[in-house]
């Protein structure tokens, strides 16, 4: 009975790990590099369910975010407001290349537009930020880079750096794997 209380035990707190599921979270900054925001910074974070990544890790278009906070030109966006178009992960469910964008994207599906009428568009690569100014025209912008240099061709859209940290647990996984291990510890002490 004991072992068997001490095996369920077990399980519980570590099959998040072996199971590779549960939610993971990417911290990041963008700065603006040029453009009317040159020099505006800014932090956010996404989390997702690290069971979408593929076994062994790879690639997944339009995954899905379990949450967004993201400040820019004023305007806070969330997982509603935004969308996380494309993902690579490695074998443990960890994000190594991603593109978020807000929900403005092209007609085709593709991809995003880096612009809308009523808003700051923006896109964020893991190594490049994209924005444009709002459009009073009430006509999309689409950006367009010179691909060698990664510029602008396109006036109205504008770049940055980004910033971020591998995906880590959120804090409720954290929060369960150290209650079971709490568990654990507590029933080993009453057995001995």
């Amino acid at each position: 009975m004991r072992r068997t209380l001490f095996a369920a035990i077990l399980v519980l707190a570590l099959g998040p790990l072996t199971a590779q599921a549960g939610l993971m979270r990417v911290n990041f900054t963008v700065t603006a590099t040029d453009g009317t925001l040159n020099g505006q910074s800014s932090t956010g974070f996404f989390t997702y369910d690290s069971s979408i990544a593929p076994p062994g890790g790879g690639f997944v278009a339009d995954p899905a975010l379990t949450a967004l906070s993201f400040l820019w030109g004023g305007i806070l966006y969330d997982e509603t407001t935004a969308t996380w178009t494309q993902g690579s992960f490695d074998a443990s469910g960890a994000v190594t290349n991603f593109a978020l964008c807000t929900n403005n994207r092209d007609t085709g599906g593709s991809g995003c537009s880096n612009g809308s009428p009523s808003e700051t568009g923006w896109t964020l690569f893991t190594t490049t930020f994209r924005y444009t100014n709002p459009n009073p025209a009430g006509i999309a912008i689409v950006c367009d880079y010179d691909p060698p240099s990664g510029v602008s061709i396109t006036p109205g859209c504008y770049q940055g750096s980004v910033t971020w940290e591998n995906a880590v647990p959120a804090p409720a996984t954290l929060a369960l794997l150290g209650l079971g291990l709490l568990g654990v510890g507590y029933r080993r002490r009453q057995t001995g």
